[in-house]
């Protein structure tokens, strides 16, 4: 499991660069860091462990941002919980110099774990529809939390090395969109340091286990919704072609636009799920969104 571990290396070298103005050693810097976050691996990694076995879905990580407000505390940082409901939002403060921010999501999702693991999760919570369900860290966000925590402590640590300030960001409800969004109403950027660069990562099943990755340009998107008001008189679905609107030939549309974006790097993941509640829903639609997108 060294992927937490690569993470807060990774975060913490960058963190060095922006908030040292470019004059920290490169070689120094690194061997430094490899030697603090080896000492804060142990505890880290039961960090990681814990919070695996203790997922909680979006707009519930109660327990999670008490954790990692709790962390960044101990760290030394001045901690404000409860901002855009459970956002938790630390401060380190060293001098003058850049502001940089470093943001770690908390939610996890609706799966039901298989991994066999000894800290596998088995708990199940209500979701936002009252259905009892499963719930995993199936996207990664406890390593997340996790570099998020190690790079505090470690920065704390190397004060010497660095100045101005850091601002580390716990966001909730990254899976079902409405946890940054409800940050920034609640005055993220007005209450808080507003900072010069902003860093993030995510874990990647596709990278071998201790490689990072990057890419120039953009690499991950923000996420937006789009809804489609048909207007018309409906019908039975057994009797499409006795509606007066043109609703079955809708999805096919959407999926021919998908095929097309963007040779792939555009990835409309709404169109995929209206198209799936759409054959759930209505017979009438099922099975234009059953076809095999057109080209």
């Amino acid at each position: 499991m060294r992927t937490p571990v690569c993470g807060v290396g990774l975060v913490i070298l960058v963190c060095l660069a922006a908030a040292s103005g470019g004059a920290q050693s490169a070689a120094p810097a690194h061997d430094l860091v490899q030697s603090r976050v080896a000492q804060e691996y142990p505890s880290l990694f039961e960090l990681y462990q814990h919070l695996h076995s203790h997922p909680e879905l979006s707009f519930q990580e109660t327990q999670s941002a008490a954790r990692v407000a709790e962390e960044l505390r101990k760290a030394g940082c001045a901690v404000t919980t409860g901002v855009g409901k459970l956002g938790v939002v630390g401060v380190l403060r060293n001098g003058d110099g850049p502001t940089v921010l470093l943001r770690a999501d908390m939610d996890a999702l609706p799966v039901k774990e298989q991994t066999g693991l000894a800290y596998a999760s088995t708990v199940t919570a209500k979701d936002a529809q009252g259905n009892e369900v499963p719930v995993m860290h199936a996207c990664g966000h406890d390593i997340h939390m996790t570099w998020l925590v190690g790079a505090a402590r470690v920065l704390a640590q190397m004060k010497g090395q660095w100045h101005g300030t850091l601002v580390f960001i716990g966001q909730p409800a990254e899976e079902t969109v409405g946890g940054a969004l409800g940050m920034l109403k609640d005055g993220l950027f007005q209450r808080f340091p507003r900072p010069d660069f902003c860093l993030a990562l995510h874990d990647d099943a596709e990278l071998a286990v201790g490689t990072v990755g990057y890419t120039p340009g953009y690499s991950c998107a923000s996420v937006d919704s789009v809804d489609i008001i048909v207007h018309g008189v409906g019908g039975h679905g057994a009797y499409p072609h006795k509606t007066k609107l043109q609703s079955t030939t809708i999805p096919n549309s959407l999926k021919g636009w998908w095929a097309r974006s963007a040779a792939g790097l555009v990835r409309p993941t709404w169109c995929r799920r209206s198209l799936q509640w759409a054959a759930k829903t209505s017979p009438s639609l099922a099975a234009t969104s059953r076809g095999s997108p057109s080209a």
